[in-house]
């Protein structure tokens, strides 16, 4: 694996009972008209669980070029507005922001979240939710 500074954007999302549909329309939507035109945007998926126990849950996956990039797009008053459209729907969200350590084909190694790179872009996540005034990632 090429040492790639791509970040994803994985966020599981709790629709209020009865709201799915109203949800995932309005998500579809806003993803056309503006998801991929989003600077540094990669590729956006969106996912509806299609069992009892995804209890009506979807899922975003997002890919961003780097860590910059996501915080940039996601600063935008586009997105700022998407979220205010979405907020009265949702009960909860899961979002997590992640780095590809290993895939298939690659040799086996061992990762640990003390190595340099992994402390690195700790840090740079704190100074980048700084820069663009981010809150935190954390669950609603």
């Amino acid at each position: 694996m090429q040492n790639s500074k791509e970040i994803l954007f994985v966020n599981v999302i709790h629709p209020k009972k009865g709201k799915l549909e109203e949800f995932a329309k309005l998500q579809v939507k806003d993803f056309t008209t503006y998801g991929s035109k989003l600077d540094g945007s990669i590729s956006n998926e969106f996912y509806v669980s299609v069992n009892e126990q995804g209890d009506g849950h979807c899922v975003n996956i997002a890919r961003f070029e780097d860590l910059e990039s996501y915080y940039r797009g996601t600063s935008t008053i586009t997105f700022k507005n998407h979220i205010e459209r979405i907020k009265p729907l949702l009960e909860g969200t899961q979002p997590m922001l992640l780095k590809k350590v290993w895939q298939s084909g690659d040799s086996e190694k061992e990762y640990s979240s003390q190595e340099p790179e992994a402390q690195l872009l700790r840090d740079l996540d704190r100074g980048l939710r700084q820069k663009y005034k981010a809150p935190s990632i954390e669950s609603h």
